[in-house]
């Protein structure tokens, strides 16, 4: 059983290589997509308060249906309209301030403080875990 060693700097420029074309395309995509982040606020109040609507409304008609099975489908449509609805705190940690006037407050209002998930308590916090010193590998 014969076993080489062999130390070759292929590895390290191979890696240097696939990152620096990791950039490029990482920079491609952001310049073809750059209109497409851009936040359109009718789109954003359109979908946060039609979620709303349909998860408070699904959960009222489950407070006062009387049929087991009404309720049942009820509190189902009202959990997946209010996990939409608070899903939107991914978004408000996100976005600048300027962006998307009101819709921070409004967001707390609607769905932040009603839910006990307020926008300040997760905004510091959330934008951690895009920093390269504390998570991610080595590659």
């Amino acid at each position: 059983m014969a076993s080489t060693l062999s130390l070759s700097a292929a590895p390290v420029r191979e890696k240097t290589i696939r990152v620096a074309d990791d950039k490029a395309m990482l920079r491609a995509a952001a310049d073809l997509t750059r209109e497409l982040s851009s936040p359109k606020p009718a789109i954003y109040w359109a979908d946060l308060i039609g979620s709303a609507v349909v998860g408070y409304g699904g959960l009222a008609v489950a407070i006062v249906s009387g049929s087991t099975a009404l309720t049942v489908v009820a509190g189902v449509v009202a959990m997946l309209g209010l996990y939409r609805a608070m899903s939107f705190i991914h978004e408000v940690s996100h976005m600048k301030h300027a962006s998307l006037p009101r819709f921070r407050a409004g967001w707390n209002a609607i769905v932040g403080v009603p839910m006990l998930i307020p926008s300040f308590m997760y905004e510091g916090v959330h934008n951690l875990h895009h920093a390269k010193t504390r998570y991610g590998t080595v590659e």
